[in-house]
């Protein structure tokens, strides 16, 4: 919820919190923002301060392809996991079309993703936004040496 509304409500429960949800939990927009800030420190706004603009957020593996299907970007910052998904055919897509991307992973083991996904950056979650900016300079100058 919004943080100006979130005192109001936390004082009160409705129909729906009280037995449809009952126990559930109300975040406002600045609280979810602190608790991100704790475990990764990346905004959406720290792409943007990047270059990156506009920032498209994909939820799903369809979602990204058919996204993929009008637009090439740049570069791209790709998650192992797209809800429920693995990301293996959106970095196939992302390297056939000769984006380079970053692949973030709160998987321990680099080595089987290296093995497995097109040739990209790793990022291990959580990373901060100069992890990220490393990892594009990287990709940014393996480019210009191949």
């Amino acid at each position: 919820v919004p943080d100006c509304d979130h005192a109001e409500l936390k004082r009160g429960a409705d129909f729906i919190q009280r037995h449809i949800f009952p126990g559930s939990l109300l975040l406002s927009i600045g609280r979810m923002n602190q608790a991100m800030s704790r475990t990764g420190n990346l905004f959406l706004h720290h792409l943007e301060d990047m270059g990156a603009s506009p920032v498209e957020i994909a939820s799903s593996v369809n979602d990204a392809m058919a996204w993929l299907e009008t637009v090439t970007p740049n570069h791209a910052v790709l998650d192992v996991n797209l809800g429920d998904e693995q990301s293996l055919p959106v970095a196939e897509r992302l390297h056939d079309m000769g984006v380079p991307f970053v692949l973030a992973t709160g998987y321990g083991d680099n080595q089987a993703l290296v093995e497995t996904y097109p040739p990209c950056e790793i990022v291990q979650k959580p990373f901060t936004d100069t992890a990220l900016r490393s990892a594009f300079e990287r990709l940014a100058n393996s480019k210009r040496k191949g």
